[in-house]
């Protein structure tokens, strides 16, 4: 499974879209969750949460006009997380 994107741009448009595609690319992903007050008595304040995400695209490389060029994707995500103590449910606002 890969990546492919194809764009339909009106031919009086000055949009220079090209298509896109990838065979399975590897990426590199570091991702943590920190409950800072998790020792607190409060259990509304114990089982709150920060949590980050970042991934990078590794190896690779864009054909343009017969030569070559690295290209990278990059993804991050930051939030705050609630966990519902005795439930097995949780609880998460994030920004991406």
């Amino acid at each position: 499974m890969g990546r492919q994107f194809g764009y339909r741009v009106n031919s009086n448009s000055s949009v220079n879209l090209r298509s896109y595609s990838v065979f399975p690319a590897a990426i590199a992903s570091v991702q943590g969750e920190i409950y800072p007050l998790a020792d607190s008595q409060n259990g509304l304040l114990r089982d709150f949460g920060f949590i980050a995400f970042y991934a990078q695209s590794l190896f690779l490389r864009s054909a343009v006009d017969g030569g070559t060029i690295n290209t990278t994707a990059t993804s991050y995500l930051g939030g705050l997380r609630e966990a519902c103590s005795g439930a097995k449910a949780t609880f998460s606002w994030a920004c991406h």
